[in-house]
């Protein structure tokens, strides 16, 4: 982006002040010399603008050469035989750099209030968002579109040095990352796609904590919820077996009151009555034979 917009500067400066020149050479007779320095600081300025620092320098200096040549008696060479036309020269080279480097200042403030910007709302949006299965990856989402990359990942490294992805949003890594930054002693945040230009390192590093928090929120919320469900299993065993604790009084007091009449010496029972206490048994262990069966289903 920065050589495009270089060249587009100087391509500007070169058709710029050649065009100019060949405006004004034959008007000069009439121009005095702080006009035509003037229209010159014009293209500087426009040089400046569209291509930054190093265009508008070679611009002024081309200028004030340009200047001297065809404007500045004797014409045809560099040669100055007034010193007023001297100070004026070396004016407008003065002037130009510091346009040059005003311009330069103001284009720098400029990106780097809009990135200010930029950065905020990035930070904003990930504080503001509730972490839920998934906030990992959108998070990633929202850094590989800030740094217009193609890919965003978080790799964590185990103890015996081995990697592995956790987290990815795009397409597949290729192995060599456009950045690497890290989140904390095991993960790290990885980025690939154009290179970045004047990357700051600070932004990226609270997006690599941010990424690194997000992940770790979203772990321990994923087993927050395990250990809800599993304490909802525990509740549900517990009552399922309390109901069938309850169920199983009734059958094993009747197998157990009609064992203990059978068993008593000093009862004397009739074939009628012992036939009916062993019935009474054997249906309450029915009984208890379908309430277990039921449970395993």
């Amino acid at each position: 982006m920065a050589g495009w917009r270089a060249l587009a500067g100087v391509l500007l400066a070169a058709v710029g002040l050649a065009g100019l020149t060949a405006v004004l050479v034959p008007l000069r007779a009439d121009l005095a010399l702080a006009s035509v320095v003037l229209l010159y600081l014009a293209v500087v300025v426009v040089t400046a603008v569209v291509g930054g620092l190093p265009s508008s320098l070679a611009a002024a200096v081309a200028s004030d050469l340009a200047v001297n040549f065809f404007f500045v008696p004797p014409h045809h060479t560099l040669t100055v035989d007034s010193r007023d036309n001297l100070i004026t020269l070396v004016v407008y080279i003065a002037v130009a750099v510091t346009v040059s480097l005003a311009m330069d200042v103001a284009a720098r403030q400029r990106a780097a209030a809009a990135r200010t910007g930029i950065e905020a709302d990035l930070l904003a949006r990930i504080s503001a968002e509730p972490v839920r299965e998934g906030s990992v990856r959108s998070l990633l989402a929202h850094i590989r579109a800030a740094l217009h990359m193609e890919t965003a990942a978080i790799i964590e490294t185990a103890g015996d040095g081995t990697e592995r992805v956790v987290a990815i949003d795009g397409r597949h890594l290729t192995g060599t990352p456009t950045l690497s930054v890290p989140a904390t002693d095991h993960l790290t945040l990885v980025v690939e796609g154009p290179p970045l230009f004047a990357a700051d390192p600070k932004f990226l590093a609270r997006l690599a904590a941010a990424a690194a928090r997000t992940l770790q929120a979203e772990r321990l919320a994923a087993q927050a919820a395990q250990a809800r469900e599993l304490a909802e299993i525990d509740r549900l065993r517990s009552a399922l077996l309390t109901a069938v604790g309850h169920d199983l009084r009734t059958p094993l007091a009747a197998i157990k009151a009609g064992a203990s009449s059978l068993r008593a010496p000093d009862l004397e029972l009739t074939d009628t009555q012992q036939a009916e206490l062993l019935a009474t048994i054997e249906e309450s262990a029915d009984r208890m034979a379908d309430l277990v069966e039921n449970c395993w289903r």
